[in-house]
């Protein structure tokens, strides 16, 4: 009852500061953080959905302003291939087309996540408000850090125990599902806040980039960033999903290819980070542990030493999906194929398809719901954005490698693992590094009274007038 009533409250809070996108994007990022796993009765939907939603609504009697805004930068041309990906979908799934509900849900969900990117974007114009963003942010991370140790001392998950028991003192169902299943494991899994660890695990790691990014901008004081770091490091190496140790190692490399210009500092860095990778494989118990168990994805074909994901499984996986659209190949099944028609809503046991159970890897469910139209159409939409970045390199360098690197991350988790809640982080961090890309992009054209293309000289930044910059 103490979490509706807060989570009605910050519903309320965001319409009360409906002309301050700074703060209410402040509060998105606290729910998206904390209360994902909050779901307000008696609705069936997210206090995290909520408050994004709300945030849409608000920004309703700006919409002019914000097209304005909107219309000279990429962040629109990204936008506009998720919603032809959308409308196309739309004709050939049976659950949304001709579904009141299920359009309702289609809606919910692009206005929810897909615009995600579009209000951080909108949200953040100075070094000022990023700063608050920061603020709020570490807090986060503590509260969410402290749940997790509560976790992993205890072997529960208090947080999740207690915001599903009702008054009568019983659990729901779908909290009583979750909290036992990573739990009672021989696995076990640190949640924290989230119903699934794997997403408390992905956002530590996208918060750990956030984090780096910050202190390198030196945004926050340095012993800030560095209780930050502990708190993010902690779940990315007890959620015990092998996905994150992977993906936080592409991390690593990806931040050292394009954080450094010249090729010396390149194999320097490189160097350097492999040989105290080395020394902590070969001195850390439980660094070699992860490392083992993270490989055990490609060793272990048959899944005898590690239950889960292997090499397979995806592949009989990925035979099913095909099995499933020979006859749908463009647009394969439509949206809710796998969920509804397949029975996987309704639990393990009413697979239609075992061969398709827990169905890992988002290109496996666009090729399965989408068909190949769908799976293109999400590949040139993070194409677009990472050719964004790539772009913006010349200008801002820091800024652009976190963009890529995140990306990058969000790509390997979602096909290794599946799209969970992995989306929300991401797109809410590329809005705010779009938002500090193009404001110094438009900064150096004012002050130099002219738009045209920059490149890097070996004397440093260049237009296409030989104006140096």
């Amino acid at each position: 009852m103490i979490f509706q009533i807060l989570s009605w409250v910050i519903i309320i809070l965001v319409f009360f500061f409906r002309k301050r996108k700074d703060v209410r994007i402040l509060l998105v990022t606290i729910c998206i953080t904390l209360f994902s796993a909050v779901y307000l009765k008696p609705t069936t939907t997210s206090l995290s959905n909520w408050c994004i939603l709300c945030f849409f609504i608000s920004e309703l009697k700006y919409v002019k302003s914000d097209i304005k805004i909107l219309k000279t930068t990429s962040v629109i041309k990204n936008l506009l291939i998720v919603l032809l990906l959308e409308v196309v979908s739309i004709p050939f799934s049976p659950h949304i087309y001709g579904s009141i509900s299920g359009l309702k849900d289609l809606v919910l969900k692009i206005l929810t996540c897909d615009f995600l990117i579009v209000y951080s974007y909108l949200s953040v114009k100075s070094r000022k408000q990023l700063k608050k963003i920061y603020q709020v942010l570490f807090v986060c991370l503590i509260i969410l850090t402290f749940f997790a140790v509560l976790n992993f001392l205890t072997k529960s998950s208090f947080f999740l125990t207690y915001i599903g028991t009702d008054n009568v003192g019983e659990t729901s169902k779908i909290y009583d599902m979750y909290v036992n299943k990573y739990i009672d494991s021989e696995r076990f899994r640190v949640q924290s806040t989230f119903l699934n660890p794997f997403d408390y695990g992905y956002i530590c790691l996208v918060y750990l980039c956030f984090e780096l990014y910050g202190f390198l901008k030196k945004i926050q004081q340095r012993k800030y960033s560095y209780i930050a770091f502990s708190c993010c490091l902690f779940g990315i190496f007890t959620c015990g999903c092998r996905t994150i140790i992977f993906c936080f190692l592409i991390a690593v490399i990806a931040l050292l290819f394009f954080l450094y210009s010249k090729n010396t500092k390149r194999i320097a860095a490189f160097a350097f980070g492999a040989f105290f990778f080395l020394l902590l494989y070969s001195t850390v118990p439980l660094v070699q542990s992860k490392i083992n168990l993270t490989f055990t994805a490609i060793t272990d074909t048959k899944g005898d030493q590690v239950g889960g994901s292997n090499i397979s499984l995806r592949s009989n996986q990925l035979n099913a999906v095909f099995f499933h659209i020979k006859n749908n190949l463009l647009f394969g099944r439509g949206v809710g194929y796998f969920g509804k028609d397949l029975g996987y809503y309704k639990g393990v046991s009413y697979l239609k398809d075992e061969r398709l159970m827990g169905l890992e890897g988002i290109y496996m469910e666009y090729l399965l719901e989408r068909g190949l139209v769908g799976l293109v159409l999400w590949i040139l939409y993070f194409i677009s954005l990472l050719f964004y970045f790539y772009k913006m390199r010349v200008l801002d360098i820091c800024s652009s490698a976190f963009g890529i690197t995140i990306i990058i991350v969000y790509i390997c988790f979602s096909c290794m693992t599946g799209q969970l809640l992995s989306l929300y982080p991401t797109l809410l961090s590329l809005g705010f590094l779009m938002r500090i890309c193009d404001s110094k992009r438009k900064s150096l054209q004012r002050k130099n009274n002219f738009k045209c293309k920059f490149y890097r000289t070996e004397k440093g930044y260049a237009s296409s007038n030989n104006s140096k910059l």
